[in-house]
């Protein structure tokens, strides 16, 4: 399934290679996880030096 497809396909409510079911535990954990993402910075290769 191309990218395009991804609206069509949650419109129809089917996910992508996601969850179905969320709870508060999940969406917590995932916040906790993406402010941690947030502070590392690549060490190699093109675009080394970039994030946090």
């Amino acid at each position: 399934m191309s990218r395009s497809n991804h609206g069509s396909a949650r419109a129809r409510g089917k996910t992508i290679g996601g969850a179905a079911v969320t709870d508060s535990a999940m969406v917590s954990m995932a916040v906790h996880l993406r402010d941690i993402a947030a502070r590392l910075v690549i060490i190699r290769g093109q675009k080394r030096g970039e994030g946090g």
